[in-house]
């Protein structure tokens, strides 16, 4: 079964990622969701560079999104239809925006019905004049390979890392914050630190899930012996130590080679 953007997103990065405003913003609009945590997940793909076939099993075919905005003219009554021209998704999420005196606007989820081969969009809440419906439409990206458990997990992780690191590159996050009602702030200096200690720690656990992931695909790997009799030994390989002899390291670069002609991949 093909892996999709979404089932990455939501099935294993948001088990990482503990983010209540994540949950809202999937729960306000989940077209307008998927479109911009999948430009974080393309951007964590990188991430997963080991071993070094990685990179092919995680090519994909990428998501497709676009946007439509109604602004009311007059008092529209539910249920009613937007021809927005936007043909062929496989999802759209409309919300209400509504601005008050000050000019703050907030957004109200509107249920809705699209469909992919007019582009119509019928909405389903009534609709004041001067109200605006914002309708973001979204195709899921789509991973060539089928991945296992495993390795969504490791591609999860490199979400939350990246998702880390530009939380913590954010100049407003990693300010010091009031602590307590003594309106003490704390030292920039000691923030600071532990702000890079966590980018540290946080890659670190990355590296160490990599790294455990390439011994274990080396500790098996099929060694074709004879097409014509269809079967496999399995031979037992242990990724070289930093003390390793050349004999090793060649014996995991024979082995690299064997799986390749083998056109296996798992």
């Amino acid at each position: 079964m093909a892996v999709t953007f979404s089932d990455i997103l939501t099935r294993y990065a948001m088990q990482e990622i503990n983010d209540e405003y994540w949950n809202e913003e999937l729960a306000l609009s989940p077209a307008r969701f998927f479109r911009a945590k999948s430009d974080l997940l393309i951007d964590s793909i990188p991430l997963f560079s080991r071993p070094p076939e990685a990179q092919e099993w995680l090519s994909f075919q990428a998501p497709a999104y676009g946007d439509y905005l109604y602004t009311a003219e007059g008092d529209q009554t539910a249920p009613f239809i937007i021809e927005t021209g936007m043909k062929g998704y496989e999802l759209c999420s409309a919300v209400i925006d509504t601005a008050d005196a000050t000019g703050e606007v907030v957004e109200t989820a509107v249920a809705s019905d699209y469909d992919p081969e007019t582009g119509n969009v019928t909405i389903k809440g009534n609709v004041l004049e001067g109200q605006q419906v914002d309708m973001d439409f979204y195709t899921d990206g789509v991973f060539d390979y089928e991945l296992d458990y495993e390795q969504c997990h490791i591609l999860a992780l490199c979400i939350a890392y990246t998702w880390m690191r530009r939380f913590g590159n954010d100049l407003l996050n990693i300010q010091p914050k009031i602590r307590d009602k003594t309106f003490d702030i704390a030292s920039e200096s000691t923030h600071m630190t532990a702000v890079t200690a966590r980018k540290k720690e946080d890659r670190t656990q990355l590296n160490d899930a990599l790294l455990r992931y390439e011994r274990d695909e080396f500790l098996f790997l099929p060694i074709p012996i004879d097409a014509d009799k269809r079967f496999k030994l399995r031979a037992r390989f242990h990724l070289a130590s930093e003390k390793a002899d050349d004999g090793a390291q060649q014996l995991l670069r024979n082995a690299r080679k064997s799986r390749s002609k083998a056109g296996s991949y798992l």
